[in-house]
């Protein structure tokens, strides 16, 4: 359990989120930025309008690990912690986690190094372009893999849902070190970044301690302004196919959601609704489940996956199949349209308390933490 929350803005700019858990023994900390796939295009201080190729936020988070005196992995390595992250279409994310009270200082002052002290150059580019290449071509065998990356492609064609977060060979090709420092200096200011810290901790000390630490790194403010490339108007492809090497056939029904929400705390609040809906239609202890289960029409693989934010949302249902993908369409359709017959007011409420119950006991998880916290950055 969470004992205690608090929220500071550092000397820079920067804000940070410490959650006290009292007598833990693991230290996390995470640094998240406000950029993420989504992001291929902004206004800058000119008002020019600058225009990034598809995978270039995956790419960054890849190459910034990278230092003028090597990779800062072996570093934090060396100081027992262990470090990674990760992109996603709205944000990327940069964290370590270590036993508390080891080397925390060291450990926090090269998270802050390495997303402050940027160094790229075109050997590197050139290498990490191979490299994200094959990891590109490790996808295109992935059946499940290239089934959503389809459904996105026809439900947001030309946004940027439509690419893949690594982009493709030919947009990463085009990536450059020079575009890699125009991201840093844009996206990567303090007041874009959030830092999350969970452990048992002394937060006034640790307030200190990171305002001493920031001393060292400039703080120019630069205005820009994203753009936002989606469309919800934009006619969606209704239909898409691929033939690859299965044993049973793949398929899925992409629903594309209309977000005109004021704010992303509106987006939440849709997303846990929506979850809520879909658990007590779709649920493995549903009667249409075990219905549709029992006649072969869906297999343990079915699922469903949502995504909603202030600008884009979807629901897609996926499972592999006996006969044809318009009938699993037609399956899903006549159970959506049951809604209003099907869950009663009492349902929602126990479905709210369980799902309620699960969030408490991710409690216990400290990446889970910063990540749910987060979710409405």
């Amino acid at each position: 359990m969470i004992n205690a929350m608090k929220t500071i803005i550092l000397n820079n700019g920067m804000k940070v989120n410490f959650y006290q858990k009292a007598e833990f023994k693991t230290f996390y900390a995470q640094i998240t930025v406000n950029f993420g796939a989504k992001n291929l295009s902004f206004l800058n201080e000119k008002k020019e309008t600058i225009v990034f190729p598809a995978g270039i936020a995956h790419f960054f988070e890849h190459k910034i690990f990278e230092k003028k005196e090597g990779d800062i992995f072996a570093t934090f390595s060396h100081f027992g912690a262990n470090s990674n992250a990760w992109t996603n279409y709205d944000q990327t994310n940069y964290y370590f986690n270590s036993i508390q009270d080891n080397n925390i200082e060291k450990n926090l002052s090269l998270l802050l190094d390495l997303v402050y002290i940027p160094y790229f150059t075109k050997e590197a580019n050139a290498k990490e372009q191979g490299i994200i290449g094959q990891e590109i071509s490790m996808y295109d065998d992935i059946p499940e893999a290239q089934l959503e990356y389809g459904l996105l492609k026809n439900a947001f064609p030309m946004q940027p849902l439509s690419w893949d977060i690594a982009g493709d060979k030919k947009s990463i090709s085009e990536i450059s070190p020079e575009m890699l420092y125009e991201i840093h200096k844009y996206f990567y200011q303090p007041s874009n970044l959030t830092m999350s810290i969970v452990g048992d901790l002394n937060i006034n000390a640790l307030s200190k301690q990171l305002n001493n630490l920031i001393e060292k790194y400039p703080v120019n403010k630069i205005e820009y302004h994203p753009i936002n490339l989606f469309d919800s108007d934009k006619p969606i492809i209704e239909y898409g196919f691929k033939k690859m090497n299965v044993s049973r056939p793949l398929t899925g029904v992409m629903f594309k959601i209309s977000t005109n929400f004021q704010n992303k705390k509106e987006a939440i609040k849709f997303s846990i609704a929506s979850r809520i809906i879909l658990e007590l239609l779709f649920g493995e202890s549903s009667d249409w489940y075990q219905k549709q289960y029992e006649a072969k029409l869906i297999d343990p693989d079915f699922g469903i996956s949502t995504e909603i934010s202030k600008e884009y949302g979807y629901i897609l249902f996926f499972s592999k199949i006996n006969k044809n993908d318009q009938q699993f369409k037609q399956l899903i359709l006549e159970r959506l349209k049951q809604t209003k017959n099907t869950i009663s007011i009492l349902e929602i409420k126990l479905k709210l308390k369980s799902m309620l119950g699960d969030e408490i006991r991710h409690l216990d998880d400290i990446s889970n933490i910063t990540r749910t916290n987060l979710e409405g950055y």
